[in-house]
């Protein structure tokens, strides 16, 4: 899976599961862009330690590139400024803001 737009995070706090992680990550995504995250890839041998391939409503990949403790979270469509409404946007759904 190759994702167009996201952000690379790192975490080796080994108190937090990887799905909490990829939950805060996203949360933090959705913050920053105002776009919701619908793709994370995370090292193979912490996808091992996954009990879904879902997480939070996104779809969640092995890559060799993603070195391990790290959690590379975007969309899985390029992000595109010039076509907001194409966009999955946090006023899509709802969700209150600062």
């Amino acid at each position: 899976m190759r994702i167009p737009f996201g952000n690379l995070y790192f975490d080796n706090d080994k108190s937090l599961s990887p799905e909490d992680k990829i939950i805060r990550f996203s949360e933090r995504f959705k913050e920053k862009h105002r776009v919701i995250p619908t793709t994370c890839e995370v090292n193979p041998e912490t996808f091992k330690l996954l009990v879904s391939d879902r997480v939070n409503n996104l779809e969640i990949f092995p890559s060799k590139l993603v070195q391990p403790n790290h959690f590379f979270i975007g969309t899985s469509e390029a992000f595109d400024t010039s076509k907001p409404n194409k966009n999955r946007t946090v006023e899509d759904l709802g969700v209150e803001h600062d």
